[in-house]
């Protein structure tokens, strides 16, 4: 067993999520989904986690109170937090000595009730969506103008480490599309190819630190971290995390924890090639996803209950994970952190030479989809045609067409 250094821990009462570190800046912040609150900490090596004192209006929602916040997403470069609720969102900054400050953010950003967000363009732009809305919105942070509308995303937006393209996950019943668009033009520009998972109730989309690979975890069936190549999309393979069943039997009685505690339980080690899975007793192994093998090379027993949530800063070497009954702990890492090139953008201009250009609503039937396995013509897709372990979708895609020759 590897032991890596702790930085410093802490004790929260009752469980946090989406656990983000700053890009560049040692500032990592997180939700508490039954207290409705927005936590932040500063650390530095060997000082241990500071939590930094949040005002009323940031610190805490009232517990009854819904919706509550929903979603946070630092600035690339600067030390600024948006977060956002189902009643609108706020833009802090902790620059001054990581004294949080409520800034004035422009109507158009703080009247966005969204459940998810993301920052794309170096920042520039915000991309917001809400569940039950069929669009999503696309914003300028500076005044708040809007940009476009785009489709309904409703679980994640992530942003590409080379800065112009983001992901977002779109859940349905029967699966899950990877979506991508560019943003820092004068409006976003959008695209057919994309991913298509089985089943719904995917979550923690991550880049690689290079982002030469993307990583997701759920559905709502299985426990499974997923990996692909990006921007090829191919399946590189999947680490399953044993059931529900047993995950359920491991956790406290209640609904917030158990909910959680699939959401992001995977993440990028600072040099890409390996990642590290968090598991119900605590443990959090490493595993070499350079090849199908997904050899495990090591892991930390970091928690004495099951893994909650889990993030990596590259460029930091710090790992901060979260067990489900609120325990928090910052790692030193001995990984050398690779980083994206930015400045030429490779895979992004790769993504875009392999995609082709599309209108926002165009209907998914006419996607250029895979699974990480198979291309999937929509349009073409018939009952003769599918094997015998044909995914859900490819069945009601295939109800579907058939529906609508008759």
């Amino acid at each position: 067993m590897s032991q890596f250094p702790l930085i410093g821990s802490f004790r929260h009462d009752g469980p946090v999520h989406r656990l983000r570190l700053h890009p560049h800046l040692p500032l990592l912040a997180a939700l508490n989904p039954v207290g409705a609150q927005i936590l932040v900490w500063a650390w530095e090596p060997g000082g241990g986690l500071r939590p930094l004192v949040l005002p009323g209006a940031l610190g805490s929602l009232e517990a009854n109170r819904s919706p509550a916040w929903s979603d946070l997403a630092w600035h690339p470069t600067q030390p600024q937090l948006l977060v956002t609720s189902g009643v609108g969102s706020q833009l802090w900054d902790f620059g001054e000595q990581a004294q949080p400050r409520l800034l004035p953010a422009p109507s158009g950003v703080a009247n966005g009730r969204w459940d998810i967000v993301g920052l794309g363009a170096g920042g520039g732009c915000v991309w917001g969506g809400a569940t039950g809305r069929e669009e999503s919105e696309v914003r300028r942070l500076s005044d708040g103008g809007l940009l476009g509308s785009l489709w309904r995303c409703d679980t994640q937006i992530l942003a590409h480490p080379e800065g112009e393209l983001l992901a977002s996950l779109q859940s349905d019943q029967g699966a899950t599309l990877v979506r991508f668009a560019a943003l820092g033009g004068v409006e976003p520009r959008t695209f057919d190819r994309g991913l298509i998972l089985d089943c719904d109730g995917y979550e923690g989309l991550q880049f690689s630190p290079t982002g030469d690979r993307l990583l997701y975890t759920g559905n709502a069936y299985e426990r499974l971290v997923t990996v692909h190549a990006f921007p090829s999309l191919k399946k590189i393979a999947t680490i399953p995390l044993g059931s529900w069943h047993e995950l359920r039997a491991a956790l406290p009685p209640t609904k917030w924890e158990c909910k959680w505690a699939n959401a992001e339980i995977g993440a990028f080690a600072p040099s890409g090639d390996t990642v590290f899975v968090g598991h119900q007793g605590g443990e959090i192994a490493e595993m070499d996803v350079r090849s199908s093998g997904f050899e495990s090379v090591g892991h930390t027993q970091a928690h004495a209950t099951a893994v909650g949530a889990m993030a990596v800063s590259s460029s930091h070497q710090v790992l901060a994970s979260a067990d489900v009954t609120g325990e928090l702990k910052l790692f030193q890492l001995p990984h050398r952190p690779a980083s994206a090139d930015a400045t030429a953008r490779p895979l992004t201009h790769q993504y875009l030479a392999e995609a082709r250009p599309v209108a926002p609503d165009i209907d998914p039937d006419d996607l250029k989809l895979t699974d990480g396995r198979n291309e999937w013509n929509m349009e073409e897709i018939s009952e003769e045609m599918l094997p015998a372990n044909a995914p859900t979708w490819a069945r009601i895609a295939a109800d579907r067409r058939t529906i609508r020759g008759k």
